[in-house]
């Protein structure tokens, strides 16, 4: 069974030299991935959060997010899986942390030619609001914003806080 956990520091390094987290990036992003010291970078900073989703038998890493805890969003800026139901795992994760009163939206820039993440995210009820041009300019590349929102609406149902009411954009 997958379940998720906050990323600890040999998820990152290990004695061995990268841990589970890096190895896995660096596999599934071949010529983008971060460094374990860039992973270590990203988690320092105040709104960052960063998780993994593993098998609970045997610690086995399936993937990790590392995301933004912003006022009324929450912003990806890493995410990786070794299968769609790490994936679905990893963004309902996400998307339990949304309401209507505070953070309703999840979102993140996906490099263009990244087709099987673009496809989890479509398969996971987010949609592309823009495509920005240029986006990653280091590879003279466009992103594909994906997107996806709670917001108040009528007659659509109680959100999971019983807070409001809810409808997807």
């Amino acid at each position: 069974m997958l379940k998720t956990r906050w990323i600890i520091r040999r998820d990152v390094e290990s004695s061995e030299g990268t841990g589970d987290v890096v190895a896995l990036e660096a596999k599934i992003k071949e010529f983008w991935g971060w460094t374990a010291h860039q992973f270590v970078e990203a988690l320092r900073e105040q709104k960052a959060v960063g998780l993994v989703v593993f098998d609970d038998e045997n610690d086995r890493v399936f993937g990790f997010i590392v995301y933004h805890l912003e006022s009324s969003e929450i912003k990806i800026v890493n995410i990786a899986a070794l299968n769609g139901e790490a994936y679905k795992v990893l963004f309902d994760c996400l998307k339990s942390k949304l309401n209507t009163a505070k953070r309703h939206t999840i979102f993140m820039e996906v490099y263009e030619a990244d087709l099987e993440l673009l496809n989890c995210f479509k398969k996971n009820d987010f949609l592309c609001v823009d495509i920005m041009k240029n986006h990653f300019k280091e590879f003279n590349h466009d992103a594909f914003k994906m997107q996806y929102s709670v917001k108040k609406a009528e007659n659509k149902g109680k959100d999971k806080d019983g807070e409001g009411e809810y409808a997807l954009v």
